[in-house]
């Protein structure tokens, strides 16, 4: 089954194996076992300081799978810190996940979150 970068579908190899009627992946793409569909829209990430203050940032997504989201913000976050994700416009990628790592890109940082729940296991 081919992913295709504009697909509005988001497929998961690991789900797509267990779909009766279709072979299982012969391999994960570019290193990963989910699609990426490309995404840009606005979302408030919301998470517990050290001093567990609540704080809220303003992010943007670059691009959505089945288990995380790729986002760009102007203030970093810890790696393993539990967030969450809220969207006004798409609901559906609202959630709770963590912090796989986070990079200087220029001016912002690119934060890679793995969700908490699969969308694969939400539905």
């Amino acid at each position: 089954m081919a992913s295709n970068a504009y697909s509005t579908q988001l497929q998961c190899a690991e789900h797509a194996a267990r779909l009766p009627g279709l072979p299982p992946p012969a391999h994960v793409v570019n290193g990963r076992a989910c699609a990426r569909l490309r995404l840009r829209c606005w979302v408030v990430l919301c998470w517990h300081d050290n001093q567990g203050r609540k704080r809220k940032v303003l992010a943007r997504t670059v691009d959505v799978s089945g288990t995380g989201v790729m986002l760009e913000s102007a203030i970093p976050l810890r790696t393993g810190e539990f967030v969450q994700l809220r969207s006004k416009k798409l609901l559906l990628i609202a959630g709770n996940g963590h912090v796989r790592h986070c990079q200087r890109d220029g001016w912002k940082f690119r934060i890679g979150l793995q969700f908490a729940k699969a969308f694969t296991a939400r539905f």
